[in-house]
């Protein structure tokens, strides 16, 4: 894995941290935020 594999996958990690813990605390907020950062970084990627 180069450098820019490894970043990739840590903001993945992040997304998904965030929509679950939004899942596990009821927050909706924290939840719409780890998938509006998914969908913002799958926009980016070729």
């Amino acid at each position: 894995m180069n450098k820019d594999q490894v970043k990739g996958t840590a903001e993945k990690v992040k997304d998904k941290a965030n929509e679950a813990m939004g899942k596990v605390t009821a927050d909706t907020g924290q939840q719409i935020k780890g998938q509006v950062q998914g969908a913002a970084r799958r926009r980016r990627s070729p």
